[in-house]
C-alpha cells in the first residue's frame, strides 16, 4: 500500500482524471458553501471523453460476515487473469478515508482501526495505491465502510493502475463497473467466468 497525491494522480492517469472529473460534475453545485465546493478537486479539469461501459456484478451468498472474502478472492482470481497488479483507491471528491474513525459501531470500529495500520495519522483526504497482496485486507476495509457507514465516501472509486476498469462498491456490497477497453478485456463473461452474478440485488436488505 502506497499513499498517493490526488493532483499527482490526475496528473498521471488521464482516465482516471476524467473518470472522477465526470462524476464530480454530477454532483458539483456552485450553490453550495464554499467548503463543500472545494473539495471538488477534479472539477475544473481539462478531460477527454473516453468509450466505456458499464455493467453491476455480485457475488451471490447467504453468509454476510464472509461476503467481503468472497468478493476480493473472486476479484484476485479476475485481476490476476487480466494482469492487474495494483489498483489506485481515490474518494470521488475530497473527502477523508477516516469520515467516522470515532464511531462506536463494532465493524465500522474494526474497519478504522485495521485502516489506521496502514495510515496511522487516522487521516488522509488524497488516494492509496492497493496491490494484489493487500486487495483482501483493503476490499474488506472498503465494504464494511460503503455498506455500513453513511459518512463515507458515496464512492470510493477503485482504478486500475493501467487505466483499463474502474468500479466502486455500492452500500449494498455490489460492485458497479466501468470498462474503458472497448469492452474487449473488462466484460460481463470475464466476470462470469469467475462465478459473479450481473445483477445489483440488494442480497441483504
Amino acid at each position: 500500500m502506497k499513499l498517493l497525491d490526488r493532483q499527482d494522480v490526475f496528473k498521471q492517469y488521464k482516465i482516471l482524471a476524467s473518470h472522477i472529473h465526470g462524476i464530480q460534475q454530477s454532483f458539483y453545485d456552485e450553490d453550495e458553501e464554499e467548503s463543500y465546493t472545494s473539495k471538488f478537486d477534479a472539477i475544473s479539469l481539462t478531460v477527454k471523453d473516453y468509450n466505456t461501459h458499464n455493467f453491476c456484478a455480485r457475488v451471490a451468498s447467504d453468509q454476510k460476515a464472509l461476503h467481503p472474502l468472497e468478493i476480493s478472492d473472486k476479484l484476485k482470481a479476475v485481476f490476476t487473469e487480466i494482469d492487474c497488479e495494483a489498483l489506485i483507491l481515490i474518494p470521488f471528491i475530497k473527502l477523508d478515508f477516516f469520515s467516522s474513525k470515532n464511531s462506536t459501531y463494532a465493524d465500522i470500529a474494526e474497519a478504522y482501526k485495521n485502516l489506521a495500520t496502514h495510515i496511522p495519522t487516522k487521516t488522509h483526504t488524497e488516494a492509496l495505491e492497493v496491490s494484489l497482496t493487500d486487495l483482501n485486507e483493503f476490499v474488506h476495509i472498503i465494504y464494511t465502510l460503503a455498506t455500513e457507514d453513511l459518512n463515507f465516501p458515496e464512492f470510493t472509486v477503485w482504478f486500475d493502475k493501467q487505466q483499463r476498469f474502474a468500479f466502486f462498491i455500492c452500500r449494498y456490497g455490489n460492485l458497479h463497473i466501468t470498462d474503458y477497453t472497448d469492452g474487449t478485456l473488462v466484460t460481463e463473461s470475464l466476470f462470469l467466468k469467475h462465478d459473479f452474478k450481473l445483477d445489483d440485488y440488494p442480497q441483504f436488505e
